[in-house]
């Protein structure tokens, strides 16, 4: 039974609840990760899934040869306690995930308010920073963006990503 709290309810930005898919990708992420996660659903505006937490080093070979991927030592590897320090939200719209960009900020903005509040230290593969109150997901990724491109390399902005700093 749930008993309604007329003071957190206005803060609600939805009704939306993890699936079952994201519930089991929630239990591999570190619990402070995964609090995270659930915290960002309550304020978020836009609904998404924890589309993957946990990978095996023959699937992160895999994604690094198909280029998705820039590295094989991932925080999506479990650690030797067995939980992943890394996770990736992707919005969930019309019972699908989607790739697109501007959802994922709004998604970022609320990762930011759950990383304030647990005082956590995130990274954000959209430009691969950590999480501040301040941030603000598309003027520092078009930032990373750009300093890539100065420095004459290719930016790999990965806006679903999310990992423990």
């Amino acid at each position: 039974m749930t008993f309604p709290n007329p003071r957190i309810d206005a803060l609600k930005a939805n009704d939306f609840v993890f699936g079952a898919k994201s519930l089991r990708n929630q239990h591999t992420a570190h619990p402070i990760l995964a609090m995270n996660f659930s915290i960002a659903l309550f304020f978020t505006p836009v609904d998404f899934s924890i589309y993957e937490t946990d990978r095996t080093l023959e699937r992160q070979k895999q994604l690094l040869a198909d280029k998705r991927t820039q590295t094989l030592d991932s925080m999506h590897i479990p650690g030797e306690d067995g939980f992943a320090r890394a996770g990736d939200l992707v919005p969930w719209v019309d019972g699908e995930n989607v790739w697109q960009l501007g959802l994922c900020y709004e998604i970022c903005k609320a990762m930011v308010v759950a990383t304030t509040l647990t005082k956590t230290q995130v990274k954000f593969g959209g430009c691969w920073e950590i999480l501040t109150p301040d941030f603000n997901p598309r003027a520092r990724v078009e930032a990373y963006i750009a300093r890539r491109k100065a420095q004459k390399k290719k930016p790999f902005v990965d806006a679903v990503h999310y990992e423990l700093a």
